[in-house]
């Protein structure tokens, strides 16, 4: 979902471009309609994104993140955040949402 997100700033700041060209040509009308249509493309992919749920973390990653922090001596449940902020730091392309699940599955008790 981050390429979509991607993509849709990405036709939004186009869209930004060429509305302030209109603008300079002397046509705000339709300089209007591209400010509302990138707008409304970002809200759409926005949506989409938070009504995608997450899948679980496996074993084999709660594992990673569990060595992660261990390094570190972070315990997760009483420094949630740095946690988080220390697996962000440890892989680059983890997700916020991913991170935050990681740090609570570690938080669980073992079954």
């Amino acid at each position: 979902m981050a390429g979509s997100r991607r993509v849709a700033l990405g036709v939004a700041v186009v869209s930004l471009v060429v509305a302030l060209v209109l603008v300079v040509a002397g046509r705000p009308r339709g300089a209007l309609v591209l400010v509302v249509e990138g707008a409304a493309l970002l809200v759409v992919v926005a949506a989409r994104q938070a009504a995608v749920p997450a899948a679980p973390p496996t074993a084999a990653d709660v594992a990673w993140a569990a060595s992660v922090l261990g390094q570190h001596g972070t315990d997760p449940r009483r420094q949630a955040v740095l946690g988080v902020k220390q697996l962000r730091d440890a892989r680059p392309q983890l997700g916020l949402r991913q991170a935050r699940d990681l740090v609570r599955a570690l938080q669980q008790p073992p079954r």
